[in-house]
């Protein structure tokens, strides 16, 4: 603990933002991304989890972007808090046309944990691919 904060404070002061970078990259909580093909659609799950002592807090601007989707068609490319479900709990979206053969997603998503007490909160960005056939 005492070195991680030696760096961070030598970052701040000799304007090292890699330092500040590496910092910013420790996540609170995970994103999998599945897809599914059913008739001629393609379904898609964004499943959040956090461990033990955090829960999901969805006071925060909860996002999923879809960021690149070759040959695929989605009602929506950005999801918000109201379309999260907390069955699963995450995201769900399907494709709008039948899709081609094979291909990749690139999404992103932004996630707001909190300890079970709510006095420390964590704002997450998720970076990831899945891939469909």
């Amino acid at each position: 603990m005492k070195i991680g904060c030696v760096v961070l404070i030598a970052g701040m002061l000799f304007g090292s933002t890699p330092l500040l970078a590496a910092a910013d990259a420790v996540k609170h909580s995970q994103v999998t991304a599945t897809s599914k093909r059913s008739g001629d659609k393609l379904h898609f799950e964004f499943k959040v989890g956090v461990p033990e002592g955090l829960v999901l807090n969805k006071d925060g601007p909860w996002a999923l972007k879809i960021v690149k989707a070759d040959g695929l068609a989605f009602p929506k490319n950005r999801l918000g808090v109201a379309d999260f479900q907390d069955g699963l709990p995450g995201f769900k979206t399907e494709t709008m046309a039948k899709p081609g053969s094979a291909g990749k997603v690139e999404y992103e998503a932004t996630v707001f944990v909190c300890t079970k007490e709510k006095t420390t909160c964590y704002r997450d960005v998720h970076k990831g691919s899945v891939d469909w056939k």
